[in-house]
């Protein structure tokens, strides 16, 4: 997401409907619904379809697809489905150690907790781009 989140989701779903069954793709264009900066382009019943796909071919047993299926219940408002995802993903994690991505994750586990979905930061050239756009 070089900034133009948009262009960025139409790809994604251009890909799915060249790949479909890309687990990858459904991952990726779900953690953009749920989590993007700019709130035009979240959505979270679509993230969530997307993720719990990519959950499903991974078998649960991806934390990176945990994580991002977590990020878009909570987008949902589904807190407790998020915890849970969250929590799983963590428990995943522990085996991998990336330990950027289990403070990352820790950090969206307690977002959730207190009933706050996960965002992406709004970086200073998405304002200026967004700026632009008015």
């Amino acid at each position: 997401m070089t900034g133009r989140p948009r262009e960025a989701a139409d790809h994604y779903e251009a890909s799915l409907k060249l790949e479909n069954g890309n687990a990858s793709t459904w991952n990726n264009l779900a953690f953009l619904l749920a989590t993007c900066a700019d709130p035009s382009v979240r959505n979270g019943s679509r993230a969530v379809e997307l993720a719990e796909q990519a959950r499903q071919v991974t078998e649960g047993k991806n934390p990176v697809v945990l994580a991002t299926l977590a990020a878009a219940y909570a987008e949902s408002g589904r807190f407790a489905e998020a915890v849970s995802a969250a929590e799983q993903g963590l428990r995943l994690a522990a085996a991998h150690p990336n330990s950027e991505f289990v403070k990352a994750l820790q950090a969206q586990l307690e977002l959730y907790l207190r009933g706050v979905p996960y965002h992406e930061a709004l970086t200073a050239r998405n304002r200026l781009n967004d700026g632009a756009n008015e």
